[in-house]
């Protein structure tokens, strides 16, 4: 019994930390400073394991809240081409 319990609670912490991105993303989506982004890094397996239709949280998440040059959602090994990008863009 204690071991379901350890298992649950770790899921539940995971999905915490998917809804402190959400609730990011969706503060970030409103902001209109200028020259202000927004980075989300969403690595592991629970953010990038495919459930049943084939879609990732990170992909679902892109979805609703990734905007063009002021929010991004990557994997920690996406930072450098990022900065590359976005240095090009602004210099």
């Amino acid at each position: 019994m204690q071991r379901i319990n350890t298992l649950t609670n770790l899921g539940g912490n995971q999905d915490g930390q998917y809804v402190d991105v959400e609730l990011f993303l969706s503060n970030a989506w409103h902001n209109t400073e200028a020259n202000t982004i927004f980075v989300a890094f969403c690595d592991g397996g629970y953010f990038n394991t495919p459930n049943r239709s084939g879609l990732t949280k990170s992909m679902l998440t892109k979805t609703r809240y990734e905007k063009e040059k002021t929010t991004y959602i990557l994997e920690t090994d996406g930072l450098p081409s990022l900065i590359k990008r976005l240095s090009f863009e602004f210099s």
